[in-house]
């Protein structure tokens, strides 16, 4: 058939009925049960059909940096470890947690301490990184993107920056009045 449709010449053919039937075997699939990767997971589904999904042999292009994922989910667990050293601290901490839970159950609320980041390129606005909690396996409610609040005191920065940037100080009185 192939020489047939011109994909191959009748010698290609020939040589390749003499060779023997190689099976293949399947590559071991890996899961990356991860807060990105299910992220990619849910944007995925909402593009493709449930067959083509199911189907596999996607590929599929990410702007996300595997080292700096892997720094990131670092960097958030030490940070919160050390959060939870600190004198005072009351709450359960993680390792407590760790060493009391039974490996399979999904707990509805997590009693130790979370955290959330997204890492985004300024160039080209694509998302770098993704954190969404401290384990997935805990929970699987992403915080950095299913979490909705409200955006608080995470813009005071960007205020104070500009009234430094019109040289006032954080002593300076201004005028809340109408204008």
């Amino acid at each position: 058939r192939m020489v047939l449709k011109g994909h191959i010449t009748a010698e290609q053919a020939e040589r390749a009925k003499q060779l023997d039937t190689v099976v293949v075997a399947q590559p071991l699939v890996t899961t990356q049960d991860n807060y990105v990767m299910e992220a990619v997971r849910q944007d995925m589904e909402l593009v493709l059909n449930e067959a083509d999904v199911e189907d596999g042999g996607l590929t599929i292009y990410t702007t996300l940096d595997l080292e700096l994922q892997t720094v990131a989910e670092a960097a958030m667990e030490h940070r919160l470890s050390e959060v939870e050293r600190l004198p005072g601290y009351s709450h359960m901490r993680k390792a407590k947690f760790d060493a009391t839970w039974d490996g399979t159950s999904q707990p509805t609320r997590l009693p130790y301490l979370q955290g959330a980041l997204v890492a985004i390129d300024n160039n080209t606005g694509g998302i770098l990184s993704v954190v969404g909690g401290r384990s997935f396996l805990h929970s699987r409610f992403n915080r950095a993107l299913q979490g909705n609040r409200p955006i608080g005191s995470t813009i005071k920065p960007f205020i104070y920056a500009a009234a430094f940037q019109h040289r006032l100080l954080p002593g300076t009185l201004v005028e809340d009045a109408p204008m």
